[in-house]
Formats: structure tokens, C-alpha cells, sequence
């Protein structure tokens, strides 16, 4: 491909293009490392987010192995949402099959 195919991006540098990317990229104040102060922040997000969600995830897990009846609660919840989606798909297939043959 040549420059002509890259005209209208302005945030393209480097070759084929005759912008230098190096130039742009110390201005911006990133350090010699390639880390900017961004990075800290979105990978302190990560850990927090991973963090939280183990939390959270042992949270529910306990309480579902220490009270038996909200586990016996839970699992009677999750089979009947299991039944309805059943019973939903075998209508709704049989109604898909009647309409394909009418």
C-alpha cells in the first residue's frame, strides 16, 4: 500500500507515511519504558475489578454452603427456570415445525 491509502488519519505515523512516530511519542510523556500514568490506572482497575469479583463470588458460595435453606431455595429456583426454558423451546419448536408445514 502506499501514502495514499492512509490520507484522512491523522493519528497514523511511520512508514509508508513520512510522519516519524518517535517524535510524538516523548511529547506525549511516556516514559522510556513505553508506561504511561494511564496504564497504572487501568491495570489498578483490573486487580480491583478481579478482586472484587472473587470477593463477591465466595461471598455467595458460602452463604449457599453454610444455610441449607437458602441453597435449597436456590436450586429450586434454578430448576424451575430450567423446566420453563425447556418447556418454551419444545413450543416453540413444535410451532416453528406446524408453521413450515402449513
Amino acid at each position: 500500500m502506499d501514502a495514499l491509502s492512509f490520507i484522512g488519519n491523522a493519528e497514523l505515523c511511520g512508514a509508508p507515511l513520512h510522519e516519524n512516530c518517535t517524535r510524538e511519542e516523548e511529547s506525549d510523556g511516556s516514559s522510556t519504558s513505553g508506561h504511561t500514568e494511564d496504564d497504572s490506572q487501568t491495570s489498578g482497575f483490573y486487580i480491583g475489578m478481579g478482586i472484587g469479583f472473587a470477593v463477591g463470588f465466595w461471598g455467595v458460595c458460602s452463604v449457599l454452603f453454610c444455610n441449607r435453606t437458602w441453597r435449597h431455595a436456590y436450586f429450586q429456583f434454578v430448576e424451575n427456570m430450567t423446566n420453563q426454558v425447556y418447556v418454551t423451546v419444545i413450543l416453540k419448536v413444535k410451532w416453528f415445525n406446524a408453521k413450515l408445514r402449513s
